[in-house]
């Protein structure tokens, strides 16, 4: 009966992510169309704002790590992956992250995506390393590219009422 659920579940969990994706990658895609000053509304707002991050927002809304970002008052930064990002994961690495029983595991996931400063990209350096209570990152940097853990930044530095977002061409890993 449980492995029934399972499957029903990671079916439908499935099923979202695809039509999630089809439908924030339809019409233009420009980074937040529209919105002329990010400085005046606070990260999660802006996030939710743009149609290519919508899987990340229902991410954070299904960790309940959203009431944070909305009641955080000091500064930070979110390295957020785009919808293409998450479409790169494996459906069973997906459903794994997404399944109820493992809200734990994607708390820590969407933390390696957050750090309790604001870091812009030119604060980065090449072999630095930031140690986040669930592991440490490396940095790369060199004349065009900044990668953090693993994800490239496409369009750094995009500042909010709160803190900074950079957004990235993957998710952000832990060094192994």
């Amino acid at each position: 009966m449980k492995k029934i659920v399972f499957k029903k579940l990671t079916l439908t969990l499935a099923l979202l992510f695809s039509f999630t994706l089809a439908f924030a990658q339809m019409g233009d895609s420009n980074v937040l169309e529209g919105v002329k000053d990010t400085k005046k509304y606070k990260t999660i707002e802006v996030i939710q704002m743009d149609k290519d991050l919508s899987v990340l927002t229902s991410l954070l809304y299904m960790s309940g790590l959203n009431e944070s970002l909305e009641s955080l008052e000091g500064e930070h930064t979110l390295f957020a992956p785009t919808n293409a990002a998450f479409a790169d994961m494996s459906i069973e690495a997906f459903a794994e992250l997404t399944n109820p029983e493992n809200r734990a595991e994607l708390v820590s996931f969407l933390n390696l995506h957050f750090l309790p400063n604001k870091v812009m990209s030119s604060d980065l350096n090449d072999t630095q390393k930031v140690d986040t209570p669930n592991g440490t990152i490396s940095v790369y940097k060199n004349d065009s590219t900044i990668g953090f853990g693993g994800a490239v930044i496409e369009n750094a530095d995009l500042e909010t009422k709160n803190g900074v977002i950079h957004i990235t061409n993957s998710a952000v890993a832990a060094d192994k």
